[in-house]
């Protein structure tokens, strides 16, 4: 599995497009506040893309997933905790970006998963680990050493939990929980740098 990364938007949310070489196949997840711009890069590398997986309903994660799904007619995924959160803009935190000044597209999810639901990608799984704290429904997909965490972990740090449906005494469960689990993988977070070889058994505390 080939994987890119594009940051946009002004919050510089990482949109990830997996790809099963052989075929084109593309996963993405993640698109954005520019899908514009992300559907551009699909359309110069020829992709095919089969889904449109959200780690979490927030609106710098998701405004970009109806602009996709229209252009491409693949399927939008997200956990069903969050599902409410894709078409109201008072719980996704689009009014507190833009002021209630955007008229954020109504986006509804083809399908809704839970914790341990698979994704297929050519030879490849995407397996979901769900992580709340940042929002409900905040999750993380696991392929092979490639972790992708949205807001849950970054490189250096964990996702807020002050905005709607954001817990923080839940995220620590969910650290506490990874923690145990521990593994070295490369992590692929939702805002910031990737990193190589990130030890889930020694997170480091900020509470």
């Amino acid at each position: 599995m080939k994987i890119l990364t594009y940051a946009k938007g002004e919050l510089l949310t990482n949109t990830y497009f997996c790809i099963d070489e052989a075929s084109n196949q593309t996963i993405v997840i993640d698109p954005g506040m520019r899908p514009d711009l992300i559907y551009e890069k699909i359309v110069e590398k020829h992709l095919e893309v089969k889904l449109i997986l959200l780690t979490h309903g927030h609106f710098d994660h998701a405004l970009g997933a109806k602009y996709l799904k229209e252009k491409t007619n693949a399927p939008v995924a997200v956990h069903i905790n969050d599902a409410e959160l894709l078409s109201d803009s008072s719980k996704n935190s689009a009014d507190i970006y833009f002021g209630g000044m955007c008229a954020y597209p109504e986006i509804i999810p083809d399908i809704t998963f839970s914790d341990g639901d698979t994704f297929d990608l050519g030879n490849e799984t995407l397996k979901v680990i769900w992580s709340p704290g940042h929002t409900e429904g905040s999750s993380m997909f696991l392929s092979g050493e490639n972790l992708f965490s949205g807001d849950t972990l970054f490189s250096d740090g964990f996702g807020r939990t002050d905005l709607y449906g954001g817990n923080e005494n839940t995220l620590v469960d969910t650290i506490n929980s990874l923690k145990k689990a521990g593994g070295v993988y490369k992590l692929y977070p939702g805002h910031g740098n990737s990193k190589r070889e990130y030890d889930l058994s020694k997170i480091r505390y900020y509470w």
